[in-house]
C-alpha cells in the first residue's frame, strides 16, 4: 500500500535574478512499512525532498499525498495535524533544547498538546527503548553525539508516527556511532511498523535500505534497489 507519493513536484527558489529549482518536477511512491534512502551530490534536493513530505517546506507546484489525501488540499490546522501526528522527524544537528534533560527534551514536541497517553511515562519508555533510560537526566551537554542522536529519535517516536523522515542522522557522528544510528533505526522500523525515509551521503547506509532514490539536480535520475543500482 502506498503511503507517500509526489505528483510533479516542485520546490523554486529565487536567487538574484535566477529561479533554481531545489526539486524538479518529481514523482515518487513510498510503499508502507518501506526503508527509502534518498541520495544524491550536495545540492541534489535531497533535503528539500524530505522536507517536502514532512511539510516543513511548501510546494512551488505539484503535490505530496499521504494515503491518497493530497496535503496540498488540507487547511493549515490539518497540516499541523498531519506533521504532528503522522510524521517524526531526526535531523543531522539533534536539534535538542540544552537547558533540558534528555527526558525532558523527548517530550518537547507533544508539551503544549493534549495526548492520549501519558508523556512523562511514555518519553521513559522510548529512552529505555533506545539505551538511555540511565541518563534520562541528564542534559544534551552531558551526552556523546550519538547518544544525542538517540534521544533525537526517541523524540521522533513520541507521537507514534507512521512515517520517520531522517535528514543526514548519521553525518555528525564517527562510523561507529553512525551504524550503531542506523542499527537503532532499523530496529525502531520493525517495532513500530515504520515508514522509513533517509536522506544520507554514505552509500553504505544507502544501501542497507530496500530501495534507493536517487537525485541530480532536483530531478529523479534513478530508484532501485542497491544490487539494481
Amino acid at each position: 500500500m502506498t503511503i507517500l507519493k509526489t505528483s510533479q513536484l516542485v520546490k523554486e527558489y529565487k536567487s538574484g535574478d535566477n529561479i533554481i529549482k531545489a526539486v524538479d518536477t518529481v514523482d515518487i511512491e513510498i510503499q508502507e512499512g518501506e526503508f527509502v534512502s534518498i541520495v544524491g551530490p550536495s545540492g541534489s534536493g535531497k533535503s528539500t525532498l524530505l522536507y517536502l513530505l514532512g511539510l516543513l517546506e511548501t510546494p512551488s507546484s505539484g503535490s505530496v499525498f499521504f494515503q491518497d489525501q493530497d496535503l496540498s488540499k488540507l487547511r493549515n490546522s490539518l497540516q499541523a495535524d498531519y506533521r504532528r501526528n503522522q510524521v517524526g522527524f531526526v535531523f543531522q544537528m539533534y536539534n535538542l533544547l540544552p537547558v533540558l534533560s534528555a527526558w525532558e527534551n523527548v517530550k518537547v514536541p507533544m508539551s503544549p498538546y493534549r495526548a492520549k497517553f501519558n508523556l512523562s511515562e511514555r518519553a521513559q519508555e522510548l529512552l529505555e527503548q533506545v539505551g538511555l533510560g540511565h541518563r534520562s537526566k541528564h542534559l544534551p551537554s552531558q551526552l556523546s553525539g550519538g547518544e544525542q542522536q538517540r534521544v533525537a529519535i526517541a523524540r521522533a517516536l513520541l507521537n507514534k508516527p507512521k512515517v520517520l523522515l531522517a535528514d543526514e542522522p548519521t553525518g555528525n557522528l564517527d562510523s561507529k556511532a553512525g551504524e550503531s544510528i542506523l542499527d537503532l533505526l532499523e530496529q525502531m522500523r520493525a517495532e513500530y511498523g515504520l515508514t522509513l525515509v533517509l536522506v544520507t551521503h554514505d552509500q553504505g547506509i544507502a544501501k542497507r535500505a530496500d530501495r534507493i532514490i536517487s537525485l541530480l539536480d532536483g530531478k529523479v535520475v534513478n530508484s532501485g534497489t542497491a544490487a539494481a543500482i
